[in-house]
């Protein structure tokens, strides 16, 4: 097995081997199966082939076939309605890291933003503020065969729907629907596509993108005698 590209069994739990930004994924089927994360870390789920009830110490609930969610710990996550033997769900976790409660979907059919050798993506879960992890729905067309290329942080992601391949440099895996998997940091690897499209859910547990306190929406658009408020150091909270 290479090291770029480690494929998650059902019920494993795999570190994502990034000590910066430590990280793990699972993949969790069957009915009534559960997974949990603890009280300060924070788990990103995608709900493949099966509702999955998210239970927290205030809430619950539900997430369904094809929708997401993010939730600080402590929290479990419950398999139920599954509608195929693989059915289950897909939980990425990022240690040392408290976020919003957030749920969206399902997935649409393709990416909002363009990315790279004709594929493109969307940003499901945005990072909080800036740095903070991200999950992303990366959709690849037929017929896609891109460019070689590396991550600085760790990438966990699941397969969606649809069929397709990775390649690194020393081997080439089938990806099917609900298989998961993790790409080391600066791990060389490309997908490549052929008679069908491919969904891909990925996490990142970093990013260089996101609100800041000197730079976001709010401030940003507050107009004060005609200057944002982002430029009035006087009036700004400390």
């Amino acid at each position: 097995m290479s090291d770029e590209f480690l494929v998650i069994e059902s019920g494993q739990i795999t570190e994502g081997g990034d000590p910066k930004h430590p990280c793990l994924g699972c993949l969790t089927t069957g009915w009534d199966k559960t997974s949990e994360v603890v009280k300060g870390d924070t788990a990103y789920v995608y709900a493949f082939n099966a509702t999955v009830l998210v239970s927290t110490p205030t809430r619950r609930h539900a997430i369904r076939p094809g929708e997401y969610g993010r939730f600080a710990g402590p929290a479990k996550f419950t398999n139920t309605n599954v509608t195929e033997e693989n059915g289950g769900h897909f939980l990425a976790v990022k240690n040392n890291h408290s976020g919003t409660t957030l749920k969206g979907g399902p997935i649409e059919q393709t990416g909002r933003l363009r990315y790279i050798d004709g594929c493109t993506d969307s940003l499901l879960l945005p990072p909080d503020k800036y740095g903070d992890p991200c999950l992303n729905h990366l959709h690849f067309p037929q017929g896609i065969d891109q460019t070689m290329h590396i991550h600085p942080s760790a990438r966990i992601g699941i397969v969606a729907r649809g069929r397709g391949v990775a390649i690194t440099p020393d081997n080439e895996y089938a990806l099917i629907p609900g298989l998961a998997f993790v790409i080391t940091p600066d791990g060389l690897h490309r997908f490549r596509t052929e008679g069908e499209t491919m969904d891909v859910i990925a996490f990142h547990p970093e990013s260089d993108f996101g609100p800041q306190d000197d730079d976001h929406p709010m401030v940003n658009r507050t107009i004060v005698d005609g200057v944002s408020a982002a430029k009035i150091k006087s009036i700004r909270t400390i």
